[in-house]
């Protein structure tokens, strides 16, 4: 297929720098062995299942969590350890992106949480942080459906029909330095080829990673499956009555109504 000037990217401009909420606040109160246990099993599950699904050729063995918190977010609780919080909802529900290593620190906050309270101490070790966490998840391909997407019905991976082509924007996670999100785009060119698809555009921004790419149902299926993809959804629709401004020429501009003379 012809790359088609009018499909380049339009880029919006880019989210402002993240403005930090204190990580402090009350500690909710808990059967502490009991969620300690609870989120230790959500998140070995969690780690589990992309080990289980992530195909061998793709990108990067992230490791992209899903939490949900109550209350605060505690970003810098997540960030001491470590951690970078790549996405926030609402302050409650955020994606994390760790390490097997960023996770020793972690888990051993978790085990603190859960053991045996020291003595003279008024609650569990690490109360405030472990306490507001109510799930550990990990990223699903449902998740990376953008909205625009969704608003057209497709909601699901088993939305796309295989038999359809697609124009879609998919955007990388905002991971590493320049260098790294530049091999990470040439990868995901290299894929999108060898599946049949067509790269038609990209962008590497200061914080913003994104291409354009023209693929059948079965290859936006196989593109919600990798981690280092945050989301995949339809491009921006282009503002009619704008763009027929912006055509204008100067036999086309309304009059001008004469300035009245100053009394």
């Amino acid at each position: 297929m012809a790359r088609l000037e009018h499909l380049k990217l339009i880029l919006l401009p880019e989210s402002l720098p993240r403005r930090k909420r204190p990580g402090f606040g009350k500690a909710i109160e808990r059967v502490h062995d009991q969620h300690a246990a609870q989120l230790t099993e959500e998140l070995q599950a969690a780690i589990a299942k992309q080990q289980e699904n992530q195909a061998p050729e793709y990108i990067d063995p992230a490791l992209i969590l899903k939490v949900q918190m109550a209350g605060v977010s505690h970003e810098e609780d997540w960030e001491g350890l470590g951690i970078t919080i790549l996405s926030k909802k609402d302050n409650s529900n955020l994606v994390l992106f760790s390490s097997s290593q960023d996770l020793k620190g972690f888990t051993e906050r978790i085990n603190a949480y859960g053991g045996v309270k020291p003595k003279g101490q008024k609650h569990q070790p690490y109360a405030p942080f472990i306490s507001a966490i109510e799930s550990i998840d990990s990223m699903d391909s449902n998740d990376r459906i953008g909205r625009k997407l969704q608003q057209e019905g497709i909601t699901t991976v088993e939305g796309f029909n295989d038999n359809s082509s697609y124009y879609l924007d998919v955007e990388l996670w905002d991971l590493g330095d320049r260098t790294l999100r530049k091999s990470k785009l040439n990868k995901l060119e290299g894929i999108i080829n060898k599946m049949g698809g067509e790269f038609l555009d990209s962008y590497l921004g200061p914080s913003l990673t994104i291409a354009r790419v023209y693929v059948n149902g079965n290859v936006a299926k196989q593109l919600l499956q990798i981690k280092d993809i945050a989301e995949v959804d339809l491009p921006p629709t282009p503002d009619i009555e704008i763009n027929e401004i912006l055509e204008l020429d100067l036999t086309q501009t309304p009059p001008i109504d004469e300035i009245a003379a100053e009394g």
